[in-house]
């Protein structure tokens, strides 16, 4: 099986994703949390353990709750532009 060149567009994934991702990532710090139960939720993490690889992040759920869901606004910021 052939493997991909070096410098294929398809091997930045493996920038963005590296070994050493918990360290790049700062105690208070604002973040997006991606999962599914919370996802779009803004929050600010409070301790990162890369051993557990875990990212504990805390929000603030006036701020969070008063927000207006819009899930068309990524597409009305690109018509704006």
């Amino acid at each position: 099986m052939k493997r991909r060149a070096a410098n294929h567009p398809m091997n930045t994934i493996d920038l963005r994703v590296s070994a050493n991702s918990y360290q790049e990532i700062a105690k208070g710090s604002e973040v997006i949390c991606l999962n599914l139960d919370h996802f779009g939720v803004v929050g600010k993490v409070e301790r990162v353990d890369s051993r557990k690889q875990v990212i504990v992040v805390s929000f603030d759920k006036q701020k969070e709750e008063s927000k207006t869901h819009d899930p068309f606004v990524g597409q009305k910021h690109i018509k704006d532009m």
